[in-house]
């Protein structure tokens, strides 16, 4: 994530706001060639297993925060 992300995401934490920030897997980030082929359909079966592995990661985070317990 980029200074200006950053920055964005203290603003709006700044005003009151709860965030969590889901950042792609790294494996994901290299797979896609950080970003320029993610309209490769060749590699979805992989895509969907590390946004899983992500998914599972983050989901406590997001529960708590979304206060879903």
């Amino acid at each position: 994530m980029n200074a200006a992300s950053r920055a964005e995401l203290d603003a709006v934490r700044g005003s009151g706001a709860t965030l969590v920030v889901i950042e792609p897997h790294p494996e994901f980030v290299v797979l896609t060639k950080h970003g320029t082929a993610m309209m490769d359909g060749n590699l979805i079966p992989e895509a969907y297993r590390l946004g899983q592995i992500t998914a599972d990661g983050e989901a406590e985070s997001v529960r708590r925060v979304w206060n879903l317990d």
